[in-house]
Order: structure tokens, then sequence, then C-alpha cells
């Protein structure tokens, strides 16, 4: 018969997000992530797409969204996220890729 189809593995792989706040607090990090989903959800986005998290790296709360392989990808997207955060600036990091 016909090989079984392949099942997406996801991948952790060295990429980017893009990061668009730093702060001290859980609290404000956690604002400035609900208001980006929301944004991305008028946009017509889906919220589950979009990634973002809260990242805490001593001593700041970083908000960060996307899990992108290429630069090129990444790049493509902080072009849309800063038209509403245009402070945003990509991280490397690691992020899991579903093929």
């Amino acid at each position: 018969g016909p090989p079984a189809p392949q099942t997406p593995q996801p991948r952790q792989v060295e990429g980017f997000r893009v990061q668009i706040f730093s702060g001290s607090t859980r609290a404000a990090a956690e604002r400035v992530r609900d208001d980006a989903v929301a944004w991305w959800t008028e946009q017509g986005g889906n919220p589950r797409e979009l990634g973002a998290i809260v990242a805490y790296l001593q001593p700041y709360y970083r908000v960060r969204l996307g899990a992108f392989e290429t630069r090129e990808q990444a790049e493509s997207a902080l072009a849309t996220v800063r038209r509403q955060f245009p402070e945003a600036f990509l991280v490397p990091d690691l992020v899991t890729i579903d093929d």
C-alpha cells in the first residue's frame, strides 16, 4: 500500500522572535501581550498563530511575538508589528517549528 502520510514533527531551532516590550513587572508585560493579541485579532489574525509570550529573563519581563526560522520571515513580521509597536526589534531565540 501507499506509505503512511508523514505527521509534522515539531523541531527546535535557533530562530527569531519579535520583541515588543521589556519591563520590570509581569502585570505590565501581560497587559502589553493582551494588547498585542487584541490588535492581531482585529487584523483578522488567529491569536494562536501570533505566538505571544511573556518571557522572564532577569531582571525583566519581555513580550515576544512569533516563532520564525529564518531572518527573512522575521523581518517581514517585524515590519507588520512595527505599525503598532514602533519600538519592536528582532531577538534570536529558540523556537519550535512545525514542518
